[in-house]
Protein backbone atom coordinates (compact mmCIF):
# COMPACT_ATOMS: atom_id res chain seq x y z
CA UNK A 1 0.00 0.00 0.00
CA UNK A 2 2.81 2.40 0.93
CA UNK A 3 4.55 1.56 -2.35
CA UNK A 4 1.40 2.38 -4.36
CA UNK A 5 0.99 5.67 -2.53
CA UNK A 6 4.61 6.53 -3.20
CA UNK A 7 4.24 5.81 -6.91
CA UNK A 8 1.07 7.94 -7.09
CA UNK A 9 2.83 10.75 -5.23
CA UNK A 10 5.76 10.76 -7.65
CA UNK A 11 3.43 10.64 -10.66
CA UNK A 12 1.57 13.67 -9.36
CA UNK A 13 4.85 15.46 -8.77
CA UNK A 14 5.96 14.65 -12.32
CA UNK A 15 2.77 16.03 -13.85
CA UNK A 16 2.95 19.16 -11.71
CA UNK A 17 6.58 19.65 -12.66
CA UNK A 18 5.68 19.55 -16.35
CA UNK A 19 2.96 22.15 -15.89
CA UNK A 20 5.31 24.29 -13.86
CA UNK A 21 8.01 23.95 -16.52
CA UNK A 22 5.72 25.32 -19.17
CA UNK A 23 4.51 28.15 -16.96
CA UNK A 24 8.02 29.10 -15.89
CA UNK A 25 10.22 28.97 -18.90
CA UNK A 26 10.20 25.33 -20.01
CA UNK A 27 9.27 24.60 -23.61
CA UNK A 28 7.45 21.97 -25.64
CA UNK A 29 8.08 21.54 -29.35
CA UNK A 30 5.79 19.70 -31.74
CA UNK A 31 5.13 19.58 -35.48
CA UNK A 32 1.82 19.96 -37.34
CA UNK A 33 1.91 18.25 -40.74
CA UNK A 34 -0.35 19.35 -43.61
CA UNK A 35 -2.36 17.43 -46.20
CA UNK A 36 -0.69 14.65 -48.14
CA UNK A 37 -3.62 13.89 -50.45
CA UNK A 38 -6.33 15.43 -52.55
CA UNK A 39 -4.05 14.78 -55.50
CA UNK A 40 -0.76 13.76 -53.94
CA UNK A 41 2.53 14.53 -55.68
CA UNK A 42 4.78 11.47 -55.61
CA UNK A 43 7.73 11.71 -53.25
CA UNK A 44 6.97 15.10 -51.67
CA UNK A 45 5.35 13.87 -48.45
CA UNK A 46 8.14 11.39 -47.80
CA UNK A 47 10.70 14.21 -48.08
CA UNK A 48 8.57 16.35 -45.77
CA UNK A 49 8.56 13.58 -43.18
CA UNK A 50 12.36 13.51 -43.44
CA UNK A 51 12.37 17.27 -42.85
CA UNK A 52 10.18 16.92 -39.77
CA UNK A 53 12.55 14.29 -38.40
CA UNK A 54 15.52 16.66 -38.66
CA UNK A 55 13.75 19.08 -36.27
CA UNK A 56 13.30 16.34 -33.66
CA UNK A 57 10.00 17.57 -32.20
CA UNK A 58 8.72 15.75 -29.14
CA UNK A 59 5.65 14.60 -31.07
CA UNK A 60 3.79 15.39 -34.29
CA UNK A 61 0.18 15.80 -35.41
CA UNK A 62 -1.57 15.88 -38.76
CA UNK A 63 -4.49 18.00 -39.95
CA UNK A 64 -5.88 15.16 -42.07
CA UNK A 65 -6.00 13.87 -45.65
CA UNK A 66 -3.37 11.19 -45.26
CA UNK A 67 -4.73 8.70 -47.84
CA UNK A 68 -6.52 9.35 -51.14
CA UNK A 69 -9.56 7.32 -50.08
CA UNK A 70 -13.01 7.72 -51.64
CA UNK A 71 -13.14 4.05 -52.54
CA UNK A 72 -15.33 1.74 -50.46
CA UNK A 73 -13.17 -1.30 -51.02
CA UNK A 74 -11.82 -2.79 -47.75
CA UNK A 75 -8.70 -4.25 -49.36
CA UNK A 76 -7.90 -0.91 -51.00
CA UNK A 77 -8.44 1.06 -47.79
CA UNK A 78 -6.08 -1.28 -45.94
CA UNK A 79 -3.53 -0.93 -48.75
CA UNK A 80 -3.63 2.87 -48.58
CA UNK A 81 -3.26 2.98 -44.79
CA UNK A 82 -0.37 0.50 -44.97
CA UNK A 83 1.25 2.74 -47.58
CA UNK A 84 0.84 5.77 -45.33
CA UNK A 85 2.15 3.97 -42.25
CA UNK A 86 5.25 3.01 -44.21
CA UNK A 87 5.87 6.67 -45.08
CA UNK A 88 5.65 7.92 -41.50
CA UNK A 89 7.55 4.99 -39.99
CA UNK A 90 10.71 7.12 -40.28
CA UNK A 91 9.45 9.41 -37.52
CA UNK A 92 11.12 8.74 -34.20
CA UNK A 93 8.40 10.58 -32.28
CA UNK A 94 4.69 9.76 -31.69
CA UNK A 95 2.27 10.85 -34.46
CA UNK A 96 -1.33 11.85 -33.67
CA UNK A 97 -3.75 11.91 -36.59
CA UNK A 98 -6.70 14.16 -37.39
CA UNK A 99 -9.21 12.75 -39.91
CA UNK A 100 -9.76 14.55 -43.21
CA UNK A 101 -12.37 14.02 -45.89
CA UNK A 102 -9.97 11.74 -47.79
CA UNK A 103 -9.54 9.62 -44.64
CA UNK A 104 -13.21 9.36 -43.67
CA UNK A 105 -15.81 9.70 -46.42
CA UNK A 106 -18.28 6.93 -45.56
CA UNK A 107 -19.35 4.68 -42.71
CA UNK A 108 -17.00 1.98 -43.97
CA UNK A 109 -13.96 4.28 -43.99
CA UNK A 110 -14.99 5.58 -40.56
CA UNK A 111 -14.88 2.02 -39.18
CA UNK A 112 -11.39 1.47 -40.61
CA UNK A 113 -10.12 4.77 -39.16
CA UNK A 114 -11.57 3.94 -35.74
CA UNK A 115 -10.17 0.43 -35.68
CA UNK A 116 -6.73 1.47 -36.86
CA UNK A 117 -6.18 4.89 -35.29
CA UNK A 118 -8.87 5.51 -32.70
CA UNK A 119 -12.02 7.56 -32.31
CA UNK A 120 -12.25 10.21 -35.06
CA UNK A 121 -12.88 12.87 -32.41
CA UNK A 122 -11.00 12.58 -29.16
CA UNK A 123 -8.75 14.46 -26.74
CA UNK A 124 -5.52 13.78 -24.89
CA UNK A 125 -2.88 15.52 -22.81
CA UNK A 126 0.78 15.81 -23.73
CA UNK A 127 3.35 17.76 -21.74
CA UNK A 128 0.71 19.82 -19.99
CA UNK A 129 -1.07 20.74 -23.24
CA UNK A 130 -4.64 19.57 -23.80
CA UNK A 131 -5.25 18.58 -27.43
CA UNK A 132 -8.73 18.29 -28.93
CA UNK A 133 -9.12 16.44 -32.24
CA UNK A 134 -12.37 17.40 -33.99
CA UNK A 135 -13.84 15.34 -36.82
CA UNK A 136 -15.38 17.52 -39.55
CA UNK A 137 -14.40 15.14 -42.36
CA UNK A 138 -17.97 14.67 -43.61
CA UNK A 139 -19.40 18.09 -42.80
CA UNK A 140 -19.15 21.42 -44.62
CA UNK A 141 -20.19 23.71 -41.77
CA UNK A 142 -20.65 23.58 -38.01
CA UNK A 143 -24.45 23.43 -38.28
CA UNK A 144 -24.09 19.99 -39.90
CA UNK A 145 -22.30 18.51 -36.87
CA UNK A 146 -24.30 15.81 -35.09
CA UNK A 147 -25.27 16.98 -31.59
CA UNK A 148 -23.29 14.22 -29.91
CA UNK A 149 -19.96 15.55 -31.19
CA UNK A 150 -20.77 19.19 -30.38
CA UNK A 151 -21.91 18.18 -26.89
CA UNK A 152 -18.73 16.15 -26.45
CA UNK A 153 -16.56 19.10 -27.52
CA UNK A 154 -18.31 21.43 -25.06
CA UNK A 155 -18.05 18.89 -22.24
CA UNK A 156 -14.39 18.09 -22.93
CA UNK A 157 -13.37 21.74 -23.10
CA UNK A 158 -15.32 22.52 -19.94
CA UNK A 159 -13.53 19.75 -18.05
CA UNK A 160 -10.13 20.94 -19.24
CA UNK A 161 -10.47 24.72 -19.21
CA UNK A 162 -7.87 24.85 -16.45
CA UNK A 163 -5.17 23.34 -18.68
CA UNK A 164 -2.05 25.41 -19.15
CA UNK A 165 -2.74 25.43 -22.91
CA UNK A 166 -5.49 24.03 -25.13
CA UNK A 167 -4.91 23.29 -28.83
CA UNK A 168 -7.67 22.19 -31.23
CA UNK A 169 -7.18 20.50 -34.61
CA UNK A 170 -9.73 19.82 -37.36
CA UNK A 171 -9.37 19.28 -41.06
CA UNK A 172 -11.68 21.77 -42.76
CA UNK A 173 -11.21 25.47 -41.92
CA UNK A 174 -14.79 26.43 -41.12
CA UNK A 175 -13.34 29.62 -39.64
CA UNK A 176 -12.50 30.85 -43.15
CA UNK A 177 -16.16 31.60 -43.90
CA UNK A 178 -17.32 32.52 -40.40
CA UNK A 179 -14.84 33.82 -37.86
CA UNK A 180 -12.71 35.64 -40.44
CA UNK A 181 -15.82 37.44 -41.74
CA UNK A 182 -17.15 38.33 -38.32
CA UNK A 183 -20.00 35.82 -38.55
CA UNK A 184 -21.23 33.62 -35.69
CA UNK A 185 -19.46 30.29 -35.32
CA UNK A 186 -20.46 27.70 -32.73
CA UNK A 187 -17.00 26.18 -32.46
CA UNK A 188 -15.30 29.56 -32.07
CA UNK A 189 -17.76 30.48 -29.32
CA UNK A 190 -16.85 27.28 -27.48
CA UNK A 191 -13.14 27.96 -28.02
CA UNK A 192 -13.52 31.45 -26.54
CA UNK A 193 -15.64 30.26 -23.63
CA UNK A 194 -13.23 27.56 -22.53
CA UNK A 195 -9.86 29.14 -23.26
CA UNK A 196 -8.60 27.45 -26.41
CA UNK A 197 -5.27 29.00 -27.35
CA UNK A 198 -4.64 27.78 -30.90
CA UNK A 199 -6.50 26.06 -33.74
CA UNK A 200 -4.87 24.22 -36.66
CA UNK A 201 -6.67 23.26 -39.87
CA UNK A 202 -5.81 22.02 -43.38
CA UNK A 203 -7.91 21.09 -46.45
CA UNK A 204 -7.24 24.20 -48.58
CA UNK A 205 -3.63 23.23 -49.36
CA UNK A 206 -2.82 26.92 -48.72
CA UNK A 207 -1.10 28.53 -45.75
CA UNK A 208 -2.77 31.47 -44.01
CA UNK A 209 -3.16 32.70 -40.45
CA UNK A 210 -5.20 34.97 -38.21
CA UNK A 211 -5.79 36.00 -34.62
CA UNK A 212 -9.41 36.22 -33.45
CA UNK A 213 -10.46 36.96 -29.87
CA UNK A 214 -6.99 36.00 -28.71
CA UNK A 215 -7.08 32.60 -30.43
CA UNK A 216 -4.33 31.78 -32.93
CA UNK A 217 -5.78 30.25 -36.10
CA UNK A 218 -3.43 28.59 -38.59
CA UNK A 219 -4.25 26.90 -41.87
CA UNK A 220 -1.36 24.53 -42.55
CA UNK A 221 -0.91 24.20 -46.30
CA UNK A 222 0.14 21.20 -48.31
CA UNK A 223 2.82 18.82 -47.11
CA UNK A 224 2.47 16.69 -50.25
CA UNK A 225 -0.86 17.36 -51.98
CA UNK A 226 -1.21 19.30 -55.21
CA UNK A 227 -0.77 23.00 -54.60
CA UNK A 228 0.91 26.17 -55.85
CA UNK A 229 3.26 28.52 -53.98
CA UNK A 230 1.60 31.18 -51.86
CA UNK A 231 2.08 34.85 -52.83
CA UNK A 232 4.99 34.96 -50.38
CA UNK A 233 6.66 31.98 -52.06
CA UNK A 234 5.87 29.47 -49.32
CA UNK A 235 5.35 26.08 -50.96
CA UNK A 236 5.28 22.60 -49.41
CA UNK A 237 5.72 22.90 -45.65
CA UNK A 238 4.77 21.86 -42.13
CA UNK A 239 4.38 23.98 -38.99
CA UNK A 240 6.86 23.82 -36.09
CA UNK A 241 5.19 24.87 -32.83
CA UNK A 242 6.89 25.91 -29.60
CA UNK A 243 5.00 26.35 -26.32
CA UNK A 244 6.87 28.13 -23.52
CA UNK A 245 6.51 30.91 -20.98
CA UNK A 246 6.01 33.39 -23.83
CA UNK A 247 3.00 31.49 -25.14
CA UNK A 248 2.62 29.67 -28.45
CA UNK A 249 4.83 30.45 -31.42
CA UNK A 250 4.35 28.90 -34.86
CA UNK A 251 6.94 28.71 -37.63
CA UNK A 252 6.06 27.37 -41.09
CA UNK A 253 8.99 25.27 -42.34
CA UNK A 254 9.53 24.60 -46.04
CA UNK A 255 12.30 22.59 -47.64
CA UNK A 256 14.35 25.76 -48.05
CA UNK A 257 13.79 27.87 -44.94
CA UNK A 258 11.65 28.97 -42.02
CA UNK A 259 8.88 31.54 -42.42
CA UNK A 260 7.00 33.92 -40.13
CA UNK A 261 3.59 32.86 -38.82
CA UNK A 262 1.91 36.01 -40.16
CA UNK A 263 3.73 36.17 -43.51
CA UNK A 264 0.39 35.53 -45.20
CA UNK A 265 -2.78 36.34 -43.29
CA UNK A 266 -6.31 35.19 -43.93
CA UNK A 267 -7.22 38.74 -44.95
CA UNK A 268 -4.53 38.61 -47.62
CA UNK A 269 -5.71 35.14 -48.62
CA UNK A 270 -9.25 36.39 -49.14
CA UNK A 271 -8.07 39.42 -51.10
CA UNK A 272 -5.81 37.45 -53.43
CA UNK A 273 -8.62 34.96 -54.07
CA UNK A 274 -10.92 37.80 -55.03
CA UNK A 275 -8.22 39.44 -57.16
CA UNK A 276 -7.73 36.20 -59.10
CA UNK A 277 -11.45 36.13 -59.84
CA UNK A 278 -12.12 39.83 -60.44
CA UNK A 279 -8.79 41.55 -61.04
CA UNK A 280 -8.08 39.81 -64.32
CA UNK A 281 -10.72 37.98 -66.31
CA UNK A 282 -11.29 36.87 -69.88
CA UNK A 283 -14.62 38.42 -70.86
CA UNK A 284 -14.96 36.93 -74.34
CA UNK A 285 -13.70 33.34 -74.36
CA UNK A 286 -12.99 31.46 -77.56
CA UNK A 287 -15.77 29.07 -78.54
CA UNK A 288 -14.45 25.72 -79.75
CA UNK A 289 -16.75 23.46 -81.76
CA UNK A 290 -14.13 21.56 -83.78
CA UNK A 291 -10.74 20.75 -82.26
CA UNK A 292 -9.28 20.05 -85.68
CA UNK A 293 -10.04 23.55 -86.99
CA UNK A 294 -8.86 26.27 -84.59
CA UNK A 295 -8.95 29.44 -86.64
CA UNK A 296 -7.88 32.88 -85.47
CA UNK A 297 -10.19 34.17 -82.74
CA UNK A 298 -10.68 37.58 -81.12
CA UNK A 299 -11.19 37.95 -77.41
CA UNK A 300 -11.00 40.51 -74.60
CA UNK A 301 -9.65 40.57 -71.07
CA UNK A 302 -10.74 42.93 -68.32
CA UNK A 303 -8.27 44.26 -65.76
CA UNK A 304 -9.38 46.11 -62.64
CA UNK A 305 -7.38 47.39 -59.69
CA UNK A 306 -9.31 46.45 -56.55
CA UNK A 307 -6.30 47.02 -54.25
CA UNK A 308 -6.75 50.24 -52.21
CA UNK A 309 -3.07 50.43 -51.20
CA UNK A 310 -1.09 50.26 -54.45
CA UNK A 311 -1.36 50.66 -58.23
CA UNK A 312 -1.29 47.81 -60.71
CA UNK A 313 1.95 48.62 -62.49
CA UNK A 314 3.25 45.77 -64.63
CA UNK A 315 3.18 44.23 -68.09
CA UNK A 316 0.63 41.60 -69.09
CA UNK A 317 2.56 38.74 -70.70
CA UNK A 318 1.63 35.49 -72.41
CA UNK A 319 3.31 32.12 -72.04
CA UNK A 320 2.69 30.30 -75.32
CA UNK A 321 2.72 26.50 -75.76
CA UNK A 322 3.87 25.05 -79.07
CA UNK A 323 1.47 25.79 -81.88
CA UNK A 324 -0.11 28.87 -80.30
CA UNK A 325 0.36 32.52 -81.19
CA UNK A 326 -1.19 35.54 -79.47
CA UNK A 327 -1.10 39.12 -80.77
CA UNK A 328 -0.01 41.30 -79.07
CA UNK A 329 1.97 39.01 -76.79
CA UNK A 330 2.39 41.66 -74.06
CA UNK A 331 0.82 44.95 -72.92
CA UNK A 332 2.06 47.47 -70.30
CA UNK A 333 -0.50 48.25 -67.60
CA UNK A 334 -0.82 51.07 -65.06
CA UNK A 335 -4.03 51.28 -63.06
CA UNK A 336 -4.74 53.33 -59.96
CA UNK A 337 -7.18 51.97 -57.39
CA UNK A 338 -10.64 51.63 -58.90
CA UNK A 339 -9.47 51.98 -62.49
CA UNK A 340 -10.13 49.29 -65.09
CA UNK A 341 -9.03 48.59 -68.64
CA UNK A 342 -10.11 46.27 -71.43
CA UNK A 343 -7.47 44.73 -73.70
CA UNK A 344 -8.16 43.03 -77.03
CA UNK A 345 -6.11 40.11 -78.36
CA UNK A 346 -6.25 37.60 -81.17
CA UNK A 347 -5.13 34.00 -80.89
CA UNK A 348 -4.35 31.25 -83.38
CA UNK A 349 -3.62 27.59 -82.76
CA UNK A 350 -2.00 25.52 -85.50
CA UNK A 351 -1.66 22.31 -83.49
CA UNK A 352 -3.55 21.00 -80.44
CA UNK A 353 -5.82 22.96 -78.12
CA UNK A 354 -4.20 22.00 -74.82
CA UNK A 355 -2.25 23.14 -72.95
CA UNK A 356 -3.63 26.67 -73.29
CA UNK A 357 -1.65 29.93 -73.39
CA UNK A 358 -1.31 31.50 -69.94
CA UNK A 359 -1.64 35.18 -69.12
CA UNK A 360 0.38 36.54 -66.17
CA UNK A 361 0.43 39.82 -64.28
CA UNK A 362 2.05 40.96 -61.02
CA UNK A 363 -0.79 42.28 -58.87
CA UNK A 364 -0.63 44.16 -55.54
CA UNK A 365 -2.37 42.71 -52.48
CA UNK A 366 -0.99 45.21 -49.94
CA UNK A 367 1.46 48.09 -49.87
CA UNK A 368 4.81 46.70 -51.04
CA UNK A 369 3.37 43.22 -51.63
CA UNK A 370 2.58 41.74 -55.04
CA UNK A 371 1.73 38.29 -56.32
CA UNK A 372 1.51 36.72 -59.73
CA UNK A 373 -1.93 36.15 -61.20
CA UNK A 374 -1.83 33.48 -63.86
CA UNK A 375 -4.93 32.85 -65.94
CA UNK A 376 -5.17 30.48 -68.90
CA UNK A 377 -6.79 31.67 -72.06
CA UNK A 378 -10.45 30.90 -71.57
CA UNK A 379 -12.08 28.60 -74.08
CA UNK A 380 -15.55 27.14 -74.36
CA UNK A 381 -15.72 23.66 -75.76
CA UNK A 382 -19.20 22.97 -77.06
CA UNK A 383 -21.11 19.69 -76.78
CA UNK A 384 -24.37 19.16 -78.66
CA UNK A 385 -27.42 17.93 -76.79
CA UNK A 386 -29.68 16.42 -79.44
CA UNK A 387 -33.45 16.45 -79.19
CA UNK A 388 -35.02 13.05 -78.61
CA UNK A 389 -38.07 12.42 -80.77
CA UNK A 390 -38.96 9.62 -78.36
CA UNK A 391 -37.68 9.26 -74.80
CA UNK A 392 -34.87 6.67 -74.75
CA UNK A 393 -35.50 3.63 -72.58
CA UNK A 394 -33.13 3.92 -69.66
CA UNK A 395 -31.97 0.31 -69.75
CA UNK A 396 -28.21 0.58 -70.28
CA UNK A 397 -28.37 -0.71 -73.88
CA UNK A 398 -27.81 2.63 -75.67
CA UNK A 399 -29.49 1.24 -78.79
CA UNK A 400 -31.73 4.23 -79.58
CA UNK A 401 -30.84 6.46 -82.56
CA UNK A 402 -30.42 9.42 -80.23
CA UNK A 403 -27.12 7.89 -78.97
CA UNK A 404 -25.10 8.55 -82.12
CA UNK A 405 -23.27 11.85 -81.56
CA UNK A 406 -20.49 11.09 -79.07
CA UNK A 407 -17.88 13.39 -77.53
CA UNK A 408 -14.65 11.38 -77.60
CA UNK A 409 -11.83 13.93 -77.48
CA UNK A 410 -10.84 14.15 -73.83
CA UNK A 411 -7.69 15.22 -72.00
CA UNK A 412 -5.77 14.62 -68.79
CA UNK A 413 -6.31 17.32 -66.12
CA UNK A 414 -3.09 19.08 -67.18
CA UNK A 415 -4.16 19.16 -70.84
CA UNK A 416 -1.93 16.29 -71.95
CA UNK A 417 -3.21 13.11 -73.57
CA UNK A 418 -5.71 11.34 -71.36
CA UNK A 419 -4.33 8.61 -69.14
CA UNK A 420 -7.33 6.30 -69.43
CA UNK A 421 -8.87 3.94 -71.93
CA UNK A 422 -11.19 5.70 -74.36
CA UNK A 423 -14.62 6.99 -73.38
CA UNK A 424 -17.66 8.25 -75.28
CA UNK A 425 -20.15 10.73 -73.82
CA UNK A 426 -23.64 11.37 -75.22
CA UNK A 427 -26.24 14.06 -74.49
CA UNK A 428 -29.93 14.30 -75.38
CA UNK A 429 -33.06 16.04 -74.14
CA UNK A 430 -36.78 16.44 -74.50
CA UNK A 431 -38.88 19.13 -72.87
CA UNK A 432 -38.89 17.49 -69.46
CA UNK A 433 -35.66 15.50 -69.15
CA UNK A 434 -31.93 15.70 -69.72
CA UNK A 435 -30.52 12.37 -70.88
CA UNK A 436 -26.88 11.41 -70.33
CA UNK A 437 -24.98 8.33 -71.43
CA UNK A 438 -21.37 7.20 -71.44
CA UNK A 439 -19.42 4.19 -72.69
CA UNK A 440 -16.12 3.58 -70.88
CA UNK A 441 -13.70 1.16 -72.51
CA UNK A 442 -11.81 -1.19 -70.16
CA UNK A 443 -9.10 -3.57 -71.30
CA UNK A 444 -9.25 -5.55 -68.05
CA UNK A 445 -12.89 -5.92 -67.11
CA UNK A 446 -12.15 -7.77 -63.88
CA UNK A 447 -10.32 -4.67 -62.61
CA UNK A 448 -13.46 -2.49 -62.53
CA UNK A 449 -13.91 -1.02 -59.05
CA UNK A 450 -17.49 -0.14 -58.08
CA UNK A 451 -18.59 -1.15 -54.60
CA UNK A 452 -20.07 2.08 -53.17
CA UNK A 453 -23.78 1.33 -53.00
CA UNK A 454 -25.07 4.18 -50.81
CA UNK A 455 -26.05 7.55 -52.25
CA UNK A 456 -23.21 10.06 -51.70
CA UNK A 457 -20.93 7.15 -50.82
CA UNK A 458 -17.21 6.90 -51.50
CA UNK A 459 -17.08 6.49 -55.24
CA UNK A 460 -14.49 9.06 -56.35
CA UNK A 461 -11.72 6.47 -56.29
CA UNK A 462 -13.82 3.98 -58.24
CA UNK A 463 -14.66 3.63 -61.91
CA UNK A 464 -17.14 6.42 -62.49
CA UNK A 465 -18.25 9.29 -64.70
CA UNK A 466 -18.86 12.80 -63.40
CA UNK A 467 -20.78 15.83 -64.63
CA UNK A 468 -20.77 19.49 -63.63
CA UNK A 469 -24.03 21.11 -64.76
CA UNK A 470 -24.89 24.81 -64.70
CA UNK A 471 -28.53 25.08 -65.82
CA UNK A 472 -28.64 28.91 -65.60
CA UNK A 473 -25.65 30.75 -67.08
CA UNK A 474 -26.58 33.93 -65.18
CA UNK A 475 -26.10 32.24 -61.80
CA UNK A 476 -22.90 31.07 -60.12
CA UNK A 477 -24.66 27.88 -59.07
CA UNK A 478 -23.91 24.44 -60.46
CA UNK A 479 -24.37 20.78 -59.60
CA UNK A 480 -21.71 18.08 -59.33
CA UNK A 481 -23.15 14.65 -60.14
CA UNK A 482 -21.13 11.41 -60.33
CA UNK A 483 -22.24 7.85 -61.11
CA UNK A 484 -20.11 4.76 -60.56
CA UNK A 485 -20.14 1.58 -62.64
CA UNK A 486 -23.05 0.10 -60.65
CA UNK A 487 -25.17 3.27 -60.87
CA UNK A 488 -24.62 4.76 -57.40
CA UNK A 489 -24.87 8.55 -57.39
CA UNK A 490 -22.89 11.20 -55.56
CA UNK A 491 -24.16 14.75 -55.89
CA UNK A 492 -23.92 18.19 -54.35
CA UNK A 493 -24.88 21.77 -55.08
CA UNK A 494 -22.03 24.25 -55.66
CA UNK A 495 -22.39 27.98 -55.05
CA UNK A 496 -19.48 30.34 -55.71
CA UNK A 497 -19.07 33.12 -53.15
CA UNK A 498 -17.57 36.58 -53.50
CA UNK A 499 -14.10 35.23 -52.72
CA UNK A 500 -14.21 32.95 -55.78
CA UNK A 501 -14.47 29.75 -53.75
CA UNK A 502 -17.36 27.33 -54.20
CA UNK A 503 -19.28 26.19 -51.15
CA UNK A 504 -20.53 22.63 -51.45
CA UNK A 505 -23.98 21.72 -50.16
CA UNK A 506 -24.02 17.93 -49.78
CA UNK A 507 -27.56 17.98 -48.44
CA UNK A 508 -28.78 18.57 -52.00
CA UNK A 509 -29.90 15.32 -53.59
CA UNK A 510 -31.04 15.10 -57.18
CA UNK A 511 -33.56 12.74 -58.76
CA UNK A 512 -32.33 10.34 -61.43
CA UNK A 513 -33.23 7.23 -63.31
CA UNK A 514 -29.97 5.27 -63.79
CA UNK A 515 -29.04 2.00 -65.42
CA UNK A 516 -25.56 0.56 -65.96
CA UNK A 517 -24.41 -2.40 -68.01
CA UNK A 518 -21.23 -4.23 -69.00
CA UNK A 519 -20.16 -5.72 -72.30
CA UNK A 520 -17.09 -7.01 -74.06
CA UNK A 521 -14.38 -4.57 -73.00
CA UNK A 522 -16.59 -1.76 -71.71
CA UNK A 523 -19.06 -0.61 -69.10
CA UNK A 524 -21.75 1.97 -69.76
CA UNK A 525 -24.26 4.12 -67.95
CA UNK A 526 -27.56 5.67 -69.09
CA UNK A 527 -29.28 8.40 -67.07
CA UNK A 528 -32.50 10.43 -67.18
CA UNK A 529 -32.58 13.60 -65.09
CA UNK A 530 -36.05 15.16 -64.61
CA UNK A 531 -35.77 18.93 -65.11
CA UNK A 532 -38.70 19.75 -62.86
CA UNK A 533 -36.31 19.65 -59.88
CA UNK A 534 -34.76 22.82 -61.30
CA UNK A 535 -38.09 24.27 -62.49
CA UNK A 536 -36.80 24.05 -66.05
CA UNK A 537 -37.73 22.79 -69.46
CA UNK A 538 -35.07 22.00 -72.06
CA UNK A 539 -35.86 23.94 -75.19
CA UNK A 540 -33.95 24.18 -78.45
CA UNK A 541 -31.36 26.96 -78.34
CA UNK A 542 -30.90 26.84 -74.58
CA UNK A 543 -27.30 26.63 -73.32
CA UNK A 544 -26.01 25.18 -70.08
CA UNK A 545 -22.55 25.30 -68.57
CA UNK A 546 -21.01 21.84 -68.52
CA UNK A 547 -17.90 19.86 -67.81
CA UNK A 548 -17.50 16.11 -67.47
CA UNK A 549 -14.95 13.39 -66.89
CA UNK A 550 -14.28 9.67 -66.78
CA UNK A 551 -12.25 8.19 -63.91
CA UNK A 552 -10.59 4.79 -64.28
CA UNK A 553 -9.54 3.04 -61.08
CA UNK A 554 -7.12 0.57 -62.67
CA UNK A 555 -4.99 3.32 -64.24
CA UNK A 556 -5.75 5.87 -61.48
CA UNK A 557 -6.38 8.29 -64.34
CA UNK A 558 -8.93 10.85 -65.49
CA UNK A 559 -10.19 11.96 -68.90
CA UNK A 560 -11.72 15.46 -68.92
CA UNK A 561 -13.83 17.39 -71.43
CA UNK A 562 -12.45 20.81 -70.56
CA UNK A 563 -9.39 20.61 -68.26
CA UNK A 564 -8.70 21.36 -65.56
CA UNK A 565 -12.05 20.57 -63.95
CA UNK A 566 -12.89 23.16 -61.31
CA UNK A 567 -15.94 24.02 -59.23
CA UNK A 568 -16.04 27.54 -60.70
CA UNK A 569 -18.66 27.62 -63.52
CA UNK A 570 -16.59 30.10 -65.52
CA UNK A 571 -14.26 27.18 -66.25
CA UNK A 572 -17.04 25.12 -67.85
CA UNK A 573 -17.80 24.53 -71.50
CA UNK A 574 -21.24 24.72 -73.11
CA UNK A 575 -24.01 22.20 -73.64
CA UNK A 576 -26.23 23.42 -76.49
CA UNK A 577 -29.79 22.12 -76.77
CA UNK A 578 -30.56 21.28 -80.39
Amino acid sequence: MKSSRAILFWLLCFVLSLWTAIANGGSVRFAVIGDRTGGHVEGIYEKMIDKVETYKPEFALTVGDMIEGYRDDPAWIIHEWNEYDSMVSKLSMPLHRTPGNHDIWSDLSDSFFTARIGAPYRSFDLRGIHFVIIDNSRFEKTSEFPPDQLNWIAEDLSKNKGAAHIVALMHKPFWYDTVADGKPDTLHSLFCQYGVDAVFTGHFHDYFSGMFDGIIYTSVGSSGAETVPSPTGLYYHFAMVTVDDKGISIVPVSFEKEWKWDDFTIGEMKFTSKAKADGLSVTSPIEITDLSNLKEAKYEILLENICPDAPVDDTVRWTLPDGWSVTPDFAPIHLAHGQSKTLSFSATCSDRLYPLPTLSLMYPYASGKVFKIEQPLRVLRVADCVRAAEPPAVDGSLKEPVWTNAVTQLFAPDGSDMATDTAMFYFAHDDDNLYLAAICREQKMDSISASAADHDGGLFGEDCVGYFLQPDLTQQTSYQIYFNAIGTAFDQKLVVGEDGYADADRSWNGKYVVKTARGNGFWCVEIAIPLAQWNLKAESGHEWGINFRRKQARLRGMADFQPPIEYEPRSYGRLVMK
